[in-house]
């Protein structure tokens, strides 16, 4: 089998790795609690034996760890959700593609599994965050990140049927894919563990979980969206809510300027 040389780094530019495996042709997305949050896509097989190499900072200093399952490892500062390893041993590492440069994960094949979702012990969802009684005809969606530090309440009389996904640098790693409803119409708990990255026209802030690095929300500085808050539809955990089940939008915000460049 021939082995391709592959490269990658979080948004920000922290962490950078470099591995060499067999070449990437199809992806996986896990439907547990946590990959599906995340947005992972994960490449297998990964990274063969001894090639996986830090270039730039260090997995222990550089990324935070968050363990379910795996030890997964996001960076805090920009919040990209890099890698994850076996919590025992932690010798082999799976990749999150999103994060490879030069892989076009939008055209590849994308295989859904549900073994992480059955292994235990099983997740419990975080308790909800209740609000006052809503007036009629008002839908309510609660949500959270994975280990409940952030939560919000959506009071909307507009009903979640679809979301946006867009293809720019940052939201393609973070696998978002955005509900827009009014600023007003949400009620928070836990923002102190919001952490926000911004980059290029610093007017968009990208919210994420400092502690599970569940990204959450983007907050705009522009019009028309200064009265409206992004939120990830991933991370509603209404029961039956299924947001894969949303009529999806593409948004081509990769081509909007000023372009984004690796940094060094």
């Amino acid at each position: 089998m021939s082995l391709v040389d592959y490269r990658g780094l979080c948004h920000c530019g922290a962490f950078k790795f470099k591995f060499r495996g067999p070449e990437i042709v199809q992806v996986f997305s896990c439907t547990c609690s946590y990959c599906a949050r995340i947005g992972y896509l994960w490449a297998r097989p990964g990274p063969v034996a001894d090639t996986f190499e830090v270039t730039k900072g260090s997995e222990e200093t550089t990324l935070v760890e968050y363990q379910f399952g795996l030890a997964h490892k996001f960076c805090p500062v920009c919040g990209t959700s890099v890698l994850a390893r076996q919590i025992e041993g932690k010798q082999a590492v799976g990749i999150n593609t999103r994060c490879i440069v030069g892989i076009d994960f939008e055209t590849l094949p994308v295989v859904a599994t549900d073994k992480g979702a059955h292994l235990e012990p099983a997740y419990t969802t975080p308790a909800s965050l209740e609000i006052s009684p809503s007036n009629q005809g008002t839908t309510v969606y609660h949500g959270s990140c994975h280990c409940g530090a952030v939560k919000y309440t959506i009071a909307s009389s507009e009903v979640i049927s679809e979301a946006k996904e867009c293809n720019c640098s940052i939201c393609s790693r973070d696998g978002v894919l955005f509900t827009f409803p009014e600023e007003s119409h949400i009620t928070w708990s836990g923002l102190a563990a919001l952490t926000e990255y911004t980059y290029g026209t610093k007017k968009t802030f990208h919210g994420f979980c400092k502690h599970c690095g569940v990204p959450i929300c983007e907050r705009f500085l522009w019009e028309p969206f200064t009265t409206r808050r992004a939120i990830n539809v991933r991370t509603i955990n209404n029961p039956g809510f299924d947001f894969r089940a949303l009529r999806i939008t593409k948004n081509d915000g990769r081509n909007n300027p000023p372009a984004w460049i690796e940094p060094e």
